[in-house]
């Protein structure tokens, strides 16, 4: 219903807030060439993963700690200057589930600007972090973030300033 609704005027549409919708990919797939704000907080990475966000100043998303690696999805936001983002953290935790955890923030910092590697004039792999090509980003908020990600502010600091 709403897709129908919002149909004819898509382009007007500035700011989604998908809240705890699940199954959103038929609203996403829809274009919203003026889309600034994009929230949700049941997001599925994989129905990011494909489209292009010019315009989007601000992101806030919620995922499945299993999808923190599909935040590559911001090499396609260049505008982003706001990225709010957090993982559900399932109730009473394990040794296991935080180490998950920890390991998908670190992905996160991790992911690479481009699929391959580029290389420099040696022939050297040289990773540039997705988080350092986002000119514009000026606040990065996490939440459910584990204590020990202790090297993200480091490469925080040396990608942009914050």
């Amino acid at each position: 219903m709403f897709i129908n609704m919002v149909y004819h005027c898509q382009d007007k549409v500035t700011s989604l807030d998908l809240g705890e919708l699940k199954g959103a990919e038929r609203i996403l797939r829809c274009t919203f060439p003026n889309l600034e704000e994009l929230i949700w907080n049941s997001a599925d990475l994989d129905d990011l993963a494909e489209l292009d966000f010019p315009k989007l100043s601000v992101l806030s998303l919620t995922a499945e700690a299993s999808s923190m690696a599909g935040f590559n999805m911001l090499r396609r936001c260049p505008s982003l200057k706001y990225l709010y983002t957090g993982l559900r953290v399932p109730d009473n935790p394990t040794r296991f589930d935080l180490d998950v955890l920890l390991r998908c923030y670190q992905a996160f910092w991790n992911t690479s600007s481009t699929m391959d590697d580029d290389e420099d004039e040696d022939g050297v792999s040289k990773p540039e972090y997705v988080i350092s090509t986002l000119p514009k980003l000026e606040h990065v908020g996490f939440w459910n973030a584990p204590e020990k990600v202790g090297f993200l502010g480091k490469i925080a600091s040396t990608s942009c300033s914050l």
